[in-house]
């Protein structure tokens, strides 16, 4: 072969121009930017939110609460609206309550704008729950609007209701074996 291309050396200039010529147009853009591509670039962003939330949702989804928790600290510290650094500290909370982190879903919930939605309501009672506290996650409870509540948030809803009756039927069981026991001493 190379001693086909030495009978040939004009052969042999071509393609070298040839492959120069690809590598050179390959790295150069073809023309400047549509007039209209600086906007986009302020708004890509918006996409980094998007899939973070995204694959936030994804980690909870999977079982992956200290990943997801992660994930929405960091969606905070780069969010500025109040009503957006709600959505995401209500979805932090849910996570650090998965990872036991009872403090920490405490202390996210206290930096929250509007305590007093009924989400916010149903994450302190989900909070006071699993820290024991029944009365408290019975009080909290009464108080959430469920009408107020979306789809999604309905089952964490009948979750606390779900355990507040199970502490009630355990301590009420409780009474009952106690007053047996007390009638056979």
């Amino acid at each position: 072969m190379v001693g086909a291309m030495s009978k040939r050396p004009g052969a042999v200039l071509v393609l070298l121009l040839g492959v120069v010529l690809g590598l050179t147009l390959r790295a150069q853009p073809l023309s400047d930017p549509a007039p209209l591509m600086a906007g986009a670039l302020a708004a890509e962003g918006v996409g980094h939110v998007i899939a973070t939330e995204g694959a936030a949702r994804r980690a909870m989804e999977l079982g992956f609460s200290s990943v997801a928790a992660g994930l929405w600290r960091d969606l905070l510290a780069e969010t500025t609206d109040p009503g957006e650094r709600d959505q995401h500290l209500l979805s932090l909370v849910i996570a650090l309550l998965e990872t036991n982190d009872l403090p920490g879903a405490r202390a996210a919930l206290a930096e929250m704008n509007d305590a007093t939605t009924a989400l916010a309501r149903l994450r302190r009672g989900l909070i006071a729950a699993n820290a024991g506290d029944f009365a408290a996650a019975s009080e909290t409870l009464a108080l959430v609007d469920r009408a107020a509540l979306p789809g999604p948030e309905i089952s964490w809803y009948h979750y606390l209701a779900g355990v507040l009756a199970d502490e009630r039927a355990a301590v009420s069981m409780g009474n009952c074996l106690a007053t047996g026991a007390a009638q056979h001493t």
